[in-house]
Formats: structure tokens, sequence, C-alpha cells
């Protein structure tokens, strides 16, 4: 649905939408006419229930290179309701290449704290975290699971079992060079 200027000034100010989680929790999300709006021609190319969905999910990325930054700009645009990135490796000289929200000044710096305020900038619905490690818990918060950074396979598989059993989607997605794997499971009920 379209807003033209009258409607926005005829809107109330705030709109309040519940939202479900994973973990059965409810959050309130608040969204203004303007907020709404952003949304109108994702909602007539997708259809609301869609755009509803992308709202609900909490997605966690692990590596914020090439494939990851692009991942959580993309998911950020597009409008999901939280993202929380794991990435503490130190900026080098070599990441500047590979992430456009890096900058020289940002050398030094862990490249998860340096991209969130930038990512933030990008969609200030979307709730943008920083986690530490990757863990259990944090992996079970969420509705989604995407590997960006290199692991080993028996640590790979370990992670796809768990968020398989726990009905959380799980993504591999790594490129190196001309070379790129993708692994994707959304478990047996999808």
């Amino acid at each position: 649905m379209s807003y033209s200027q009258t409607d926005l000034k005829q809107q109330p100010p705030l709109k309040k939408s519940k939202m479900s989680e994973n973990n059965n929790k409810n959050n309130t999300l608040t969204l203004d006419a303007k907020a709404l709006n952003k949304y109108s021609r994702q909602n007539a190319a997708l259809g609301a229930e869609t755009t509803a969905k992308l709202i609900k999910m909490k997605v966690l990325i692990y590596g914020l290179r090439g494939v990851g930054i692009e991942t959580a700009k993309n998911l950020t645009l597009q409008g999901v309701g939280a993202i929380t990135i794991i990435d503490n490796n130190p900026v080098v000289v070599s990441d500047l290449g590979l992430n456009f929200f890096l900058h020289e000044q940002d050398i030094g710096s862990t490249r998860a704290t340096v991209v969130k305020p930038r990512l933030q900038e990008l969609n200030p619905i979307c709730l943008i975290n920083v986690a530490d490690k990757l863990t259990n818990d944090i992996i079970l918060s969420h509705s989604a699971l995407v590997i960006t950074l290199p692991l080993p396979i028996s640590k790979l598989i370990e992670l796809d079992e768990l968020c398989r059993s726990n009905g959380v989607s799980f993504l591999n997605a790594y490129s190196s060079g001309v070379s790129t794997t993708i692994f994707v499971d959304h478990g047996d009920n999808h």
C-alpha cells in the first residue's frame, strides 16, 4: 500500500505491530506512516505476508568479508527485523577491497564494530547487534544462521545439525577468487 503526502499527514503518528519470534517472546515494533511507506513497493511486489515474515526475521551473520557484508547490506535494506553480526577479526589493508563499509582509518579495529553503525544508517528500523562469539544460545535465538568465513567441515556439519534440529535455517556461503561454495538447509519442513 502506498501513501500520498496527504495520506501521511492524515495517518496517526504511530502504529504498533506485534512480532512473534522464534523463541516465542513478543516484541513490539513501532512503525510510523513513513516507515510503512518504505515497504509499499516491496508489499506490491512480494505481498504483505512476505514483508511481514521479513520484518519478523532475525538473522545471524558470521563473517563480514565480501559475501558476509553483501548479505548484511542486502538484508538490512530488504527490511529484516534484526541482524546480529559476528566478526572479531581486525580490519587489515586487504579488507578494504572486500568490504565497502571499511575505510583506511578503520585498520586495526574489529570488522563488526566498524560495520555496525554503517549498516544501521541504511535502515534505522532494522536492529543491528554485534556478538563476540558464535554460541548455541545466540544461534537458537535467530531465524537463520549465515556462515561466510571458512570453518572446518566438521564444524559446519555440527552447526547445520544444531540448526536443523531447532528450526533455524542454515546457510554457508564462501567465495575465494573464482571458486564459490554455497550450501542452504531450511530443514525438513521447508
